[in-house]
């Protein structure tokens, strides 16, 4: 048996030397990429009336477009596309409720400006203007399309003048901030981070609270970088995410109740991969809420 997997492991490795070399692959890639890519195609046929059946019954629910919970509870979130990522949930209000506690202490504090950067849809940089109004609020995003859908949301929830949308944000906006003042940061960049925070923007930022996403995955290093960039300014915590079929199991939510296993996960689902969240509270800010 061992001398016949040595016989098959020497086989195929033959036969990847043959049909994998860079030669061959140039070759047959573009094939295989369009197996691919029609082996999806047909997955997307053949769930498009079962999807078409979830979002039925999720529109009847949250037809009027109102945030049902969480944080940003009563905002208006008109202009969702139905296509858009995890709209369900945010129109729920369970949209990463991992870190509902995290910002339902911090929007506590007494902030001069609070600063988004990946607003993307709006959810997170209209939902805070609406808790906090009269605060200075900054939303960056490095995609036109999304900064033009934000700045729709804000006109709908009427916090368009208390929002300045820009696009892409650097390390530059960053040490253009005053240091004196009280922020919050949001930030989901996609793994841009470590060239907006620096070792240059430390002491820039040590007044600031940070809640930011961590694409762990991607980006295996992030967590240990942002501890040492950070870690005599600032008290570090890290927020693990819920599986979604945990949440699915675990939401006791009126909106939810009577549904199948299969529609309830429709509504609340966000990610099939695990994220972390990093959460850096200023030691310096008085009369911050420290958790």
């Amino acid at each position: 048996m061992i001398i016949s997997f040595c016989m098959n492991k020497k086989i195929k490795r033959f036969l990847q030397a043959i049909f994998l070399n860079d030669v061959c692959w140039k070759i047959i890639s573009p094939f295989i990429w369009l197996a691919e890519r029609s082996k999806a195609s047909r997955r997307n046929y053949i769930e498009a009336p079962v999807i078409e059946m979830h979002e039925k019954k999720a529109w009847q629910i949250f037809n009027d477009r109102i945030v049902k919970y969480g944080p940003f509870k009563g905002m208006y979130f008109g202009n969702a596309r139905p296509a858009a990522d995890s709209i369900f949930s945010k129109l729920l209000g369970s949209y990463e409720s991992e870190l509902h506690p995290v910002f339902n202490r911090l929007l506590k504090n007494d902030y001069k400006t609070i600063i988004n950067i990946g607003c993307e849809d709006g959810y997170y940089a209209v939902g805070m203007a609406l808790r906090k109004p009269g605060v200075r609020l900054l939303a960056f995003d490095k995609d036109p399309a999304a900064v033009v859908h934000s700045k729709e949301l804000a006109k709908m929830n009427k916090v368009n003048q208390q929002i300045e949308f820009l696009s892409i944000c650097t390390e530059k906006n960053i040490l253009e901030l005053n240091k004196e003042e009280s922020m919050l940061l949001v930030v989901d960049c996609e793994g841009d981070e470590q060239y907006i925070f620096t070792s240059s923007t430390v002491f820039q930022l040590v007044n600031a609270d940070m809640v930011i996403e961590l694409h762990l995955h991607i980006y295996p290093e992030l967590e240990g970088y942002f501890k040492g960039l950070f870690a005599e300014t600032h008290f570090i915590s890290v927020v693990n995410s819920m599986d979604d079929h945990l949440k699915t199991l675990d939401y006791n939510i009126q909106e939810l109740h009577g549904l199948d296993y299969a529609t309830r996960r429709f509504i609340v689902g966000e990610r099939d991969i695990f994220m972390q969240w990093i959460i850096l509270e200023s030691k310096t800010s008085a009369g911050h809420n420290h958790g």
